[in-house]
């Protein structure tokens, strides 16, 4: 009797942990179940962002094609440049405006001190341009033969 008091006392643990044991697998179902979506919906990011990627590569080479023959006019403009040229446009008290602008440009190329953008009246033209960075940055550029 005390044999079978204690085999029914082992039985009833014994179903106690196989339901918890259960209980446990379900859960893991679940879970599992879960990090299969998570997994898929990232492969889907994953797929979209590659595609994104490409797309915009390709954008970006079209784009580098396109600007490389304006690259090579720029760059074999500035090697037909020699030191009058440079002379020239220093002794020049007043520059032509588009020398103005082009030196913003070289500024900005060089990451320079550029004026803050302002709205200028040009008297003779009676229309409104942006104020130059001449005398800011443009004139001490002509200096720097770095």
């Amino acid at each position: 009797m005390k044999m079978q008091v204690g085999l029914k006392h082992e039985e009833a643990q014994l179903k106690e942990g196989s339901d918890k044991t259960d209980l446990m697998l379900q859960d893991l179902e679940k879970e599992s179940k879960k990090v299969k979506l998570k997994n898929e919906e990232v492969k889907a990011i994953t797929a979209a962002c590659t595609e994104m990627t490409a797309t915009q590569r390709e954008s970006a080479e079209k784009d580098i094609q396109a600007a490389l023959p304006a690259l090579h006019r720029a760059e074999d403009a500035v090697s037909s440049l020699d030191n009058k040229d440079i002379v020239e446009i220093k002794r020049t008290k007043t520059p032509h405006e588009v020398i103005k602008y082009i030196f913003d440009l070289v500024c900005i190329y060089f990451q320079a001190k550029l004026s803050l953008v302002t709205p200028v009246k040009k008297v003779e033209k009676k229309q409104i341009f942006l104020k130059d960075s001449w005398y800011d940055s443009g004139k001490a550029m002509l200096g720097d033969t770095n």
